[in-house]
């Protein structure tokens, strides 16, 4: 059997579309709406518990963010 016919895309969609609705916190995420930004934040980020992460999460701090913007431009660009 093709492993693609196998893969129910309804639900890998139903569990992507809840993405959005955990970071909010709002209504319909379950039991991790209960949690405050700052928990939920730390949930969805944790490398043990992720199935979606491209990267180590960042805080974004730096000195100089202009510059620091036009380095990763160049860097991801060209």
């Amino acid at each position: 059997m093709d492993q693609l016919n196998i893969f129910d895309t309804r639900e890998a969609q139903a569990h992507l579309d809840l993405i959005p609705r955990l970071c909010a916190g709002g209504a319909g995420a379950g039991d991790l709406a209960g949690l405050d930004q700052e928990e939920r934040f730390f949930w969805m980020t944790s490398p043990r518990s992720t199935v979606v992460q491209v990267s180590p999460a960042h805080s974004g701090m730096c000195d100089d963010p202009r510059a620091e913007l036009e380095k990763l431009f160049k860097q991801m660009v060209g």
